[in-house]
């Protein structure tokens, strides 16, 4: 016996990924079947200073997708990034981003992060409130070449590293506040507080830092408030608590 059946072709609809007015990098397109679930591009777009966390129907508009999620909608679309601000600074591994800055951590403590730029230059401040920071290696660092970080201290703040505790590429490192920083890095080479390419200056807290070099320079070191303590780890080799700053 012969069944005679009348199939309908399936419609294609064109789901068209746009990098927007701010992200760079060619636009292009996904078949979504009628009645067939697909599945979102995970990749992205750049922009400087930010990541792609999602798509959105219009450009600069809020996140309607996450990258890589099921779109169900038998419809064309056209989908831009969505960008989150990212800085050149990381505490525990951890980068500083518009979502996290008023609480980085969220645990052990409270780090809050603002962004203090002007047109004269990048300025970011970092308050550290009753945080114990633990890791491996640069547990605060500011990748950044240039600007001022500020770290303003409330209450009793530790920093036990095996490497790096403080790295920092700004061209000014600040201490200030009311609080405490005990800095301490426990490897042979580690350094405490390494402030690469300008000058730390010491404006306020009570700040101790220990490591075969607790403070490495390549400018000034300048103390106008506050106690800074500095000491080569008793179990370290060539131990220095300072090196290589300016006669200043």
């Amino acid at each position: 016996k012969t069944v005679s059946l009348k199939v309908n072709e399936a419609e294609t609809y064109i789901v068209t990924y746009n990098p927007g007015k701010d992200g760079t990098g060619t636009e292009y397109t996904d078949n979504k079947i009628e009645g067939i679930d697909l599945e979102l591009s995970k990749k992205t777009f750049n922009r400087d200073g930010y990541k792609q966390i999602g798509w959105t129907k219009t450009d600069g508009g809020e996140k309607v997708y996450d990258l890589g999620s099921i779109y169900t909608a038998n419809e064309a679309v056209t989908l831009y990034p969505v960008w989150e601000r990212q800085y050149g600074l990381s505490v525990r591994g951890i980068t500083v981003t518009e979502n996290n800055k008023s609480d980085v951590l969220i645990d052990g403590g409270s780090v809050k992060f603002e962004d203090l730029s002007t047109a004269e230059g990048a300025k970011y401040r970092l308050t550290l409130k009753g945080a114990i920071l633990s890791g491996e290696s640069e547990i605060i660092n500011y990748s950044d070449t240039g600007g001022v970080l500020e770290i303003v201290l409330e209450g009793d703040n530790k920093i036990p590293a095996e490497d790096y505790g403080i790295s920092s590429d700004a061209d000014e490192l600040i201490f200030s506040g009311e609080g405490s920083l005990t800095v301490k890095a426990t490897d042979n080479s580690g350094t405490a507080i390494n402030s690469v390419a300008g000058e730390l200056t010491v404006k306020g807290g009570n700040i101790e830092a220990e490591g075969n070099i607790a403070v490495s320079s390549g400018g000034i070191l300048t103390v106008s408030g506050g106690t800074l303590t500095l000491k080569a780890s008793a179990d370290g080799h060539n131990q220095k608590a300072i090196l290589s700053l300016a006669s200043d």
